[in-house]
């Protein structure tokens, strides 16, 4: 993972450390045994993305894409790629 992230207050601030921006991109996989197979079942994926922090409330988007599916040795292609839309909420019980 590579992250260019900037926060708009330091911890010094009357405000603290309350939002930021970060840029990225990114490789990610999900992987699970199947209890049908005997092989580890995976999904691989690159994504580019930008996110604002504001601490109760995180709002990441971005792009996806070269994603493979994986049975074992085997590679399938073409899972597509596509924009992603994340929102993230942050609130005390």
């Amino acid at each position: 993972m590579t992250v260019l992230h900037y926060r708009f207050f330091d911890s010094a601030s009357d405000y603290g450390d309350f939002a930021g921006l970060s840029a990225g991109i990114k490789r990610d996989e999900l992987s699970f045994d199947l209890s049908t197979r005997e092989e580890e079942y995976s999904l691989q994926y690159y994504e580019a993305y930008g996110k604002i922090d504001f601490s109760v409330i995180t709002i990441t988007s971005g792009f996806a894409f070269n994603g493979q599916e994986r049975h074992g040795d085997r590679f399938s292609t073409g899972l597509g790629d596509g924009f992603f839309f994340d929102i993230q909420c942050l609130y005390k019980f």
